[in-house]
């Protein structure tokens, strides 16, 4: 099974495209049970954004297709923005050191909204992503609104229910939030 293999030592020009032509639906599967939402930490973040990285290149309306249940069921908000970032700058995967994963947020502001713009306005499989992604996060921060006026209208001491679509927009660039902005109001 190629996510059993190390990221660093798979080659995605002969594993992915053959898991893919064998059956698209269990790849697809496969790549998202990378990331883990049980907190145990054996999640493979390298290995799902390499895998997205080539999704997005072969098949871009199946990543974009498919955002609510990686971010609902396998991932998170966190994990899109990532993916966007990666792929707006043309940054594969395996082309990283291990430092990178600790400052990626910092390096996500680093990228000019020009040039997301750029990127935007030239490349419609990108601009089909960034709309989806705006969107999913749109529709959360919504919805969130919405449960925090009925949760302060009954002023009870019932939990809330919340995404953490606006805790990740803080991390989100311009453009991206702008996006979103637009989508909410």
């Amino acid at each position: 099974m190629w996510c059993n293999i190390p990221c660093d030592g798979y080659n995605e020009k002969s594993v992915l495209p053959l898991a893919w032509s064998h059956n698209p639906l269990t790849t697809l599967k496969l790549m998202c049970n990378l990331l883990d939402r049980s907190g145990t930490g054996k999640d493979d973040k390298r290995g799902f954004d390499a895998a997205a990285y080539w999704l997005h290149h072969n098949h871009p309306k199946t990543l974009a297709s498919n955002l609510v249940p990686i971010a609902g069921s396998f991932g998170g908000m966190g994990d899109l923005v990532r993916v966007l970032y990666r792929i707006l700058s043309r940054q594969d995967v395996r082309n990283y050191d291990d430092d990178d994963d600790r400052d990626i947020e910092e390096r996500m502001f680093a990228v000019d909204d020009k040039v997301a713009l750029e990127r935007y306005r030239s490349d419609p499989d990108y601009r089909f992503l960034h709309d989806r992604v705006s969107a999913l996060f749109a529709h959360c921060i919504k919805r969130d609104i919405r449960i925090l006026k009925e949760w302060m209208d009954r002023r009870d001491g019932d939990r809330l229910e919340i995404t953490q679509a606006a805790t990740f927009c803080e991390d989100c660039a311009t453009f991206l939030c702008e996006s979103v902005a637009k989508e909410v109001y």
